[in-house]
């Protein structure tokens, strides 16, 4: 790949970085990005790696099925000439063809109002409103479901989705947190997401909570503690 493209919120990532920790990780990350080559991290840059690493994954997978496309494209010949059959069709569709799609386009419609009319029908007489559904297959208190979504969400877009077992332990562990105060259950999710940190930590600054105003040492000390979920 012969570039590299980061975003700006990559920044609040590398917020408790140092001067020399941030330079090598972007070095790391232009190697990796040219050679394939991992670096061996030994300071705090290590814990941002992995999100660094995947953004650059993803963008070369993307490379790649563009590239994958033009070639074939090319080995194809192109674009087909235009002839002066076509030149009033340029879709080079014929007239029966044209007939037929519009046909299956009718009946499409025909099918998708049927289907409406049935669902109406199986909407249960009342107030008409459908039922809630279900929130998921934990239990979440309704103050935390718009910052829980949200931290599934982020463990999904690291490729970290959580499972039923990890979704308890993480609710559990916010619970040992902040008992009872599900303001603060909340920030601690935002901070994570904010963070791409597939586990939840004291709030920076939180020392009653055992906290520290160093990210990384929280992250330190809570491995001492459980492995990321």
């Amino acid at each position: 790949m012969k570039y590299l493209k980061v975003f700006t919120d990559f920044a609040d990532a590398m917020e408790e970085l140092g001067d020399a920790e941030r330079g090598r990780l972007f070095t790391a990350m232009l190697k990796y990005a040219e050679t394939g080559a991992a670096p061996d991290f030994r300071g705090n840059e290590r814990f941002i790696w992995p999100v660094a690493k995947l953004q650059i994954d993803r963008m070369a997978a993307e490379c790649e099925g563009r590239a994958k496309t033009s070639r074939e494209n090319g080995s194809k010949g192109g674009r087909p000439k235009k002839t002066q059959g076509n030149l009033k069709n340029p879709a080079g569709f014929s007239k029966t063809q044209k007939s037929q799609d519009k046909d299956n386009d009718k009946d499409n419609d025909k099918d998708k109002d049927t289907d409406n009319d049935k669902d109406k029908e199986n909407i249960p007489s009342g107030n008409n409103t459908p039922p809630t559904p279900p929130r998921g297959r934990v239990d979440v208190p309704e103050a935390l479901m718009e910052n829980w979504n949200g931290f599934c969400e982020m463990r999904k877009k690291i490729k970290k989705p959580l499972t039923d077992r990890a979704a308890k332990m993480i609710l559990n562990e916010l619970e040992r947190l902040a008992p009872g105060d599900n303001h603060t259950k909340g920030l601690i999710l935002d901070q994570s997401v904010k963070r791409c940190w597939q586990d939840v930590y004291p709030l920076k600054g939180d020392k009653s909570a055992g906290g520290t105003d160093n990210v990384f040492l929280q992250m330190l000390q809570e491995e001492g503690q459980h492995e990321p979920y």
